[in-house]
C-alpha cells in the first residue's frame, strides 16, 4: 500500500511475485521483459503478450500509477521510422486516483498486453514512466516485431505520456 497516497484508488490483485529462475531478467536493473513468442488469450478472445516488470536491484523500486495501473504503454516506429505511441493510457478525471506501488527486490509483476494487428509491420516495444508527472523516467523494454494500423499513430481521445 501506499501509505502517503490521498487515497481513493482503486487497487489493483496483481500482486508481485518472487523471481527465482524462472525468467531470463537482467541483473541490477529494473527491467522489462516482453515474451513476444509466448502468445497468450486474454478476456476469452483477444490475442495477447506475456511480459514481465521485474526488480533485481539491491533496493524496492516505485513506481507511478493511476487507479492501480501503471504509465506503460505500447510503442512502434511509424513510417518516418520514429518511435510513437500506438495506445494510450485512459483519462484520469479524479486526483485521487494518482498512487505510487511498490516492487521489492527479486519480485516481478506478470502483465499481458494485447498482440496488435494491422497492415503496417514494425518493431515495437513497451515504455514505462515511473515519474507520475514530475521528471519523465522512462523505462524500454526489448524490441519486438508486429504490425499496427497506422491511425493508432493519431492524436485521439485519452492521455499521451
Amino acid at each position: 500500500p501506499d501509505k502517503e497516497a490521498i487515497g481513493g484508488f482503486k487497487a489493483s490483485h496483481n500482486f508481485p511475485q518472487k523471481l527465482g529462475h524462472l525468467w531470463p531478467v537482467p541483473e541490477n536493473l529494473i527491467s522489462i521483459v516482453v515474451f513476444a513468442d509466448d502468445e497468450v488469450i486474454f478476456d476469452k478472445e483477444y490475442r495477447g503478450i506475456k511480459v514481465i516488470l521485474a526488480n533485481t536491484t539491491a533496493k524496492k523500486a516505485r513506481f507511478a500509477a493511476s487507479d492501480g495501473r501503471l504509465y506503460m504503454i505500447q510503442e512502434a516506429i511509424d513510417s518516418r521510422g520514429k518511435w510513437r505511441p500506438v495506445e494510450l493510457m485512459p483519462e484520469i478525471f479524479c486526483g485521487y486516483s494518482h498512487h505510487y506501488v511498490f516492487l521489492d527486490s527479486t519480485e516481478f509483476w506478470e502483465f499481458t498486453i494485447p498482440r496488435f494487428s494491422g497492415s503496417m509491420p514494425t518493431k515495437l516495444r513497451l515504455r514505462l514512466d515511473r515519474s507520475q508527472g514530475k521528471k519523465q523516467r522512462f523505462i524500454y523494454s526489448n524490441e519486438f516485431y508486429g504490425s499496427v494500423n497506422p491511425e493508432q499513430f493519431s492524436n485521439r481521445s485519452g492521455m499521451y505520456f
